[in-house]
This record gives C-alpha cells, structure tokens and sequence, in this order.
C-alpha cells in the first residue's frame, strides 16, 4: 500500500499572500493542474508530489490568485514503494523549505509540529523500509 508524506507550510506573519505565492511555487518548479491544486513531477516521474491550501476545500483559485490568502499549504506525495522515494522527500523538503523561506513561514511535519532532524531521519528510514517491503513482495 501506498506511503504518504505529508509537510505543511504554515506563515509566520498572518497569510500567504498569492502573488507571492506564485512568484515562489514557479521557482519550485510547481505548475498549477488537475483538482485546482499544484504538481512536481520528479525525474522522469510525473505528478510525483502535489501541494494543496491548507484551508478547506484545499484548491486555488488560479484566474484569481491576486486576491488569495492563506494561512499554510501542505506538500504531499503517496510513494508506491518503487525507486526514487528519497529523491521524492528530498525535492518535498527543498521545495518546503524555499516556500517557507521566501514566504515567511515555518515547515512542519504532519502532526503540525516543526520538522526536526530526528523526523527526517524516521521519514528515511520509513521509505527505505517501505521500498523494501515493496520490493519483497
């Protein structure tokens, strides 16, 4: 079964503010598409990773990204146990990191604590373990 990763990016100040936004996410190489949401695609893998509005329904307003704000966004990706899931966490977290950075906010892990080293470890050992289940069976 799949294996989800999931970081969010939550402001530090009061919103995200959309021109913003885009100005970062096209630097990310995000690129709006299907369900109104972003995509990364990772090496040869499309649609490898997606980042949704933290706020429900979760989508953005792309004809109309002038007046959006938000409190956070969350990255995310359902690893199938294939190779190449560490490179996915590893473009997640650079791209987490930059939004956070050029937004004003903070990247958290999926229980909305900030993300530690220790967390990425048990993400790595995470993947490494589900790609090798994977690959077992």
């Amino acid at each position: 079964e799949p294996l989800l990763i999931l970081f969010c990016v939550v402001a530090t100040g009061p919103h995200f503010v959309g021109p913003d936004l885009i100005q970062a996410v096209a630097r990310c190489g995000l690129e709006p598409g299907d369900m109104d949401i972003f995509h990364a695609s990772v090496g040869k893998r499309a649609g490898t990773y997606s980042m949704a509005n933290m706020v429900k329904p979760g989508t953005f307003p792309f004809d109309a990204m002038e007046d959006f704000e938000s409190p956070g966004l969350m990255l995310f990706a359902q690893l199938d146990g294939g190779a190449g899931g560490m490179q996915v966490l590893d473009e997640m977290l650079a791209t987490a990191r930059h939004l956070a950075t050029s937004l004003g906010g903070e990247v958290l892990d999926e229980t909305r604590k900030p993300l530690t080293v220790k967390k990425e470890e048990v993400l790595r050992a995470r993947i490494i373990d589900h790609e090798l289940w994977s690959n077992a069976s």
